[in-house]
């Protein structure tokens, strides 16, 4: 009761500036729930783990190893919790997976949503609860984990500490944990702060993989990534992701048009492909086609796919396109894992002290067993376009290299 006292008492005299002002004193009155669910009575023996995985699509698609590593190491019921936006994944990546999926805006926003939520995971009486991502948002995993009153509560820990919202949230949950696994420094040793292969940007943070192996290393588990794509014979559709859950990640749409069309010119068919949150810039993306001037030959080339197929048709072409061009986003990582040519276009840090990159893309060297290309680029070049635009070329260029390699 101490901590939700503490934090609203704090912002009667600080707000911090960085975080929606919506946030505060909801998420005072969310901790008194999250305490009161915990400490409702429920009869029966524990049994059973829960893995929360309350994040994004490329977090579920990269988690895969760790998560199926630790259903072998963990005796009884097994269960992951994951985000709404990767359901997609549960009838292939994950069909073998026992998951159950919820609403993460819904959980940090909506008190009734995070009753019944907290209700569910209260109810199961599981032995221990595990996170193990260290990108983890207010409220949200370790709440998860609390919440479920686990004699055995094991999660990550969390860098880039100083960078967080309100962080005495996390001390009131991290506080009450059995076990918080170092599972790396938060910035590599000066010595290993070196660009990746084919990239002029150096990597300071440890990569997602190397965290996992730290983490399942600490529980005594082995665990080896190995990226064995299937080997499939490939067509000469190239897929294009125009979009992204940041915005920031957003290329300019006109740019895309113009890629599609020097790539449609020599020969490949490329094919837009999105869901739902893309579906609105179709019209967008047709309009920006025919601007761009092409041939009716390369024009006949292009399809648009956005939110039209069912997600497991969207994998087949994954698994048989000539090459995939992305942002950092989890459908890359999706082509990545499919064995897919990639090539994923990297936005370098604006400030030192935020520095993560390269803490999912790229992979580290010698993990990849197909063809990938990074493309880093400034900020002010991603927004450029137009005949000013030189971030076009950078891509195409890495295109014929990945094409010809491939």
């Amino acid at each position: 009761m101490v901590a939700p006292l503490r934090f609203a008492a704090l912002n009667l005299v600080y707000r911090d500036q960085r975080a929606p002002r919506r946030h505060p004193w909801r998420w005072c009155v969310f901790v008194l729930a999250d305490i009161l669910v915990r400490a409702l009575p429920f009869r029966g023996e524990r049994s059973g783990t829960l893995v929360v995985l309350v994040n994004r699509l490329g977090d579920a698609v990269v988690s895969l190893p760790l998560v199926r590593q630790l259903r072998s190491h963990y005796d009884g019921p097994f269960l992951v919790l994951g985000d709404a936006s990767w359901r997609c994944l549960s009838g292939n990546l994950y069909a073998d997976i026992p998951t159950v999926f919820i609403d993460e805006g819904r959980y940090t926003r909506s008190l009734r949503y995070r009753l019944s939520v907290n209700y569910r995971v209260r109810a199961a009486r599981f032995e221990r609860a595990v996170c193990f991502m260290h990108h983890r948002l207010e409220m949200r995993d370790d709440a998860l984990v609390h919440v479920s009153a686990a004699p055995e509560s094991i999660v990550g820990s969390l860098p880039f500490y100083h960078l967080r919202w309100y962080p005495w949230l996390f001390d009131y949950y991290l506080d009450r944990m059995s076990r918080i696994v170092e599972s790396c420094p938060p910035y590599l040793e000066a010595s290993r702060q070196v660009p990746p292969e084919g990239c002029d940007q150096p990597r300071r943070v440890p990569h997602v993989l190397e965290r996992q192996h730290a983490f399942a290393s600490a529980l005594g588990l082995r665990l080896e990534h190995r990226h064995i794509p299937a080997e499939r014979p490939r067509d000469g559709t190239v897929l294009l992701n125009f979009g992204a859950k940041d915005a920031t990640r957003h290329w300019p749409i006109t740019e895309w048009a113009v890629l599609a069309v020097r790539i449609a010119e020599l020969g490949y068919r490329p094919c837009f492909v999105g869901g739902p949150a893309e579906r609105d810039r179709v019209g967008e993306v047709r309009q920006a086609i025919r601007r761009a001037g092409a041939s009716a030959s390369a024009a006949a080339r292009i399809r648009t796919l956005v939110d039209e197929v069912p997600f497991a048709e969207l994998v087949e072409r994954f698994e048989s396109a000539a090459c995939y061009i992305g942002p950092d986003t989890g459908t890359s990582h999706l082509a990545v894992q499919c064995g897919t040519p990639t090539v994923t276009i990297l936005l370098r840090p604006i400030v030192p002290e935020e520095d993560r990159f390269g803490d999912f893309f790229p992979y580290p060297d010698g993990y990849l067993k197909t063809p990938y290309r990074p493309v880093c680029t400034t900020r002010f070049d991603f927004r450029q376009s137009g005949s000013d635009a030189v971030l076009r070329d950078a891509v195409f260029k890495a295109f014929i290299s990945i094409m010809d390699e491939a």
